[in-house]
């Protein structure tokens, strides 16, 4: 048996920063043109100073990272540290595991509404047929709809 010498492989080096969570640029695509950024910005205030990363960024950051296939909050440290994933979707800062658990706390009924009412207006605009024959929808299976498309 003759084994075939392989052939020679160019190896190349780059300067350039790459991630492999280049899919989240299609989730921030179709959550720009759903201006979900700007809803999370009106509706949601839970933090008290202005400084580190804002609600927007911090929920965006959330739903890249389940988008992206992570289903904890220790993930949200993996994207934080990979600086071209958090640069494609236009984020400006993202929060650890630790700070985004201390966040998450934060959620009283009023945010959990508006998170609601957000995620309902949300699947209107994308399925509206389907939203009007079951009129209950929740922020999980929007969120399990953006993670299965």
């Amino acid at each position: 048996m003759v084994i075939p010498k392989p052939e020679k492989i160019d190896i190349d080096f780059t300067d350039a920063k790459l991630t492999g969570m280049a899919g989240s640029l299609f989730v921030a695509r179709l959550a720009n043109q759903l201006k979900l950024p700007d809803l999370l910005k009106e509706q949601i205030r839970l933090k008290k100073r202005d400084r580190g990363c804002d609600d927007k960024d911090s929920l965006l950051g959330l739903i890249h990272n389940f988008c992206a296939g992570n289903g904890k909050l220790s993930d949200m440290d993996t994207l934080r540290a990979d600086k071209p994933a958090v640069n494609l979707p236009g984020l400006e800062d993202v929060r650890s595991s630790r700070r985004m658990g201390e966040y998450l706390a934060l959620f009283n009924a009023n945010a959990v509404k508006s998170l609601y009412s957000i995620a309902h207006s949300l699947c209107l605009q994308i399925a509206p047929d389907v939203i009007q024959l079951n009129k209950k929808v929740t922020c999980l299976s929007f969120l399990t709809a953006l993670k299965l498309s």
